[in-house]
């Protein structure tokens, strides 16, 4: 008897993914999207006040400095 791929508990079966993703693009071109900055406009959340310089320290000039061929080979690998 062949084996069935089950989905993992935490995984979204393919079609139902594919489904959503229809969705999305049908809703985003047909302009029924939300703006991302508008989604919090009405929600009363308090934020925590920023603290700047939690993390003191000091930038060295060779950080501004372009970084040496060979660290950016690894990058590009």
């Amino acid at each position: 008897m062949a084996e069935v791929n089950q989905p993992e508990p935490h995984e979204t079966p393919t079609e139902e993914a594919i489904e959503g993703i229809r969705q999305g693009l049908h809703e985003a071109l047909s302009e029924q999207t939300i703006p991302l900055a508008d989604m919090w406009k009405d929600i009363d959340v308090e934020m925590p006040e920023r603290v700047s310089g939690l993390l003191k320290g000091e930038v060295g000039d060779t950080f501004f400095e372009p970084l040496p061929e060979e660290i950016l080979r690894e990058w590009e690998e």
